[in-house]
């Protein structure tokens, strides 16, 4: 965070427009996950007339370089004194200007959230969690057996297992006492290999990797429908992708051919 050499008066302010503030509204629906959240209009509406009445200016701009977009949100005040923020997201290979605008407004909306401690969408987490309770208390309990033991109750999938969830190509759970299924990283590069491929939405499909080390298994990798025509099943390629913070979602940035990793690493990369 940067600010002005003095801050006094701004925070003074910003304490007395604090009282005034209250949570916005839960004016939208997320079409991915079925949550309700408040947008960008409903975030500024809550900060604008409080900050005004203190003499406080919330500006943001947009900047975007090397594949990436920026949002600088900045808190003014009428003595002069000011403190500013930047954050800033990946944009997806070949990046539409619907794709840009969907970026620049989360980050614009997360980013107020953030400055003026604002709550702007709902606890999806803490729902999962209560259902998942009231599941397990509502289910019969089976009589006791000697052996075998009986295995754990698997929690539901929570939204964030969005890709992992789709019906299709389930394999079967591991044996018992087989390793531990690593997790894919949120970002990254490496050898893949893809199973298939289904249709998401107009702009984006859903694509089956199957890692190129066993341990981490299969994951779904969202990928825009510009990509789709590059990728050929069962054939090994080089995957980079990246955390999708607006859809939560892993999200494929490049797809290159294998023997461009292999001169990357220096070594062979089994197919």
């Amino acid at each position: 965070m940067q600010q002005s050499q003095t801050i006094g008066s701004l925070v003074g302010s910003l304490a007395k427009a604090q009282e005034e503030i209250k949570n916005p509204p839960l004016d939208s629906v997320n079409p991915h996950f079925k949550n309700r959240y408040a947008s960008l209009g409903a975030h500024l509406d809550a900060v604008r007339i409080p900050f005004a009445r203190q003499g406080l200016v919330l500006t943001q701009s947009v900047e975007s370089e090397d594949s990436r977009v920026s949002v600088t949100t900045m808190i003014a005040h009428s003595s002069g004194e000011w403190m500013s923020s930047t954050v800033s997201m990946p944009l997806p290979d070949r990046a539409t200007a619907q794709n840009l605008g969907a970026i620049v407004t989360y980050l614009r909306r997360y980013a107020i959230g953030s400055v003026a401690l604002l709550t702007g969408e709902e606890d999806t987490d803490a729902e999962q969690d209560r259902v998942a309770r009231q599941q397990v208390q509502d289910k019969p309990k089976p009589a006791p057996k000697p052996e075998p033991r009986v295995a754990a109750e698997a929690k539901p999938p929570t939204p964030r297992d969005v890709f992992d969830a789709t019906p299709v190509d389930k394999k079967a759970a591991p044996a018992a006492g087989a390793a531990k299924r690593k997790e894919w990283p949120r970002s990254g590069i490496d050898a893949v290999r893809p199973t298939k491929v289904i249709d998401r939405d107009e702009h984006r499909s859903a694509m089956l990797c199957e890692h190129g080390d066993a341990a981490f298994g299969s994951q779904w990798i969202a990928i825009p429908v510009s990509m789709v025509a590059s990728v050929k099943m069962d054939k090994a390629i080089e995957l980079t992708w990246t955390w999708n913070e607006v859809g939560m979602f892993r999200e494929a940035v490049e797809i290159r051919p294998l023997p461009k990793l292999r001169e990357l690493i220096g070594q062979e990369v089994k197919p």
